[in-house]
């Protein structure tokens, strides 16, 4: 890994060590490190999934458990008796956080490439309305860099829910009520499959660097969300 590569993941690992519980442990490292960004369709997703779950296989190696990650028939991970976790993917990063279920019910995880303004522009419809692109002028980012976050948290979002609630849902089934630096709150729409359930309004954390989003979602087992 080059120095600039190396700086920016000791970046991501200080964000992770203020920002998320101790009791989620993680493994976040450079995709250039498995070799599968040169490849192409098939080989690619298939290097992804390798690398994700070799990720996830490490964090649970930190607890002595050796055992492996079976795969649902929805395509998501069955992490073993006990534990909850997330992967997630990006151009740059392969990132796997997991934690043991009590106390950490669900993680959502998600890492995103900044996207460029004209991925903006072709997304946005799709991805946000106009009062949560006000909501996170108060951020003070790049325009790209804030569309990027609020992609990425949602993206978090749902992937704390889905393990939970076994629903799927939308970008614009969930809204982003608030947002300070490096936090945002969401909250499932009236029509979302979960907003009738459980408690769901949900904290998602945030880092951005010169070139990435990460963001971060957890529910406690005590409180049920956190």
């Amino acid at each position: 890994m080059s120095s600039a590569g190396s700086a920016r993941l000791r970046s991501v690992q200080s964000w992770l060590n203020d920002s998320v519980p101790d009791s989620i442990r993680h493994s976040i490292l450079p995709v250039e490190g498995f070799g599968y960004a040169k490849k192409a369709g098939k080989l690619a997703r298939q290097g992804e999934f390798q690398a994700g779950r070799f990720c996830a296989q490490q964090v649970l190696s930190s607890w002595n458990v050796d055992k492996p990650i079976h795969r649902s028939t929805d395509r998501s991970p069955i992490w073993p008796e006990g534990f909850s976790g997330s992967i997630s993917h990006s151009k740059n990063w392969v990132w796997a956080s997991l934690a043991k279920s009590d106390p950490i019910r669900s993680i959502g995880i998600d890492t995103e490439a900044i996207v460029d303004a004209s991925t903006r522009s072709e997304t946005l419809e799709q991805t946000a309305t106009l009062e949560e692109l006000r909501t996170l002028e108060a951020l003070e980012l790049d325009p790209c860099a804030e569309f990027t976050v609020l992609f990425s948290a949602k993206e978090a979002f749902y992937k704390c829910w889905y393990p939970v609630s076994k629903q799927y849902f939308g970008f614009k089934d969930a809204i982003v009520e608030s947002c300070m630096p490096g936090q945002l709150t969401i909250r499932p729409t009236e029509n979302n499959p979960i907003s009738q359930s459980e408690p769901s309004h949900s904290t998602v954390e945030y880092f951005v660097d010169s070139q990435d989003v990460f963001t971060v979602c957890w529910m406690t087992a005590a409180k049920e969300k956190a």
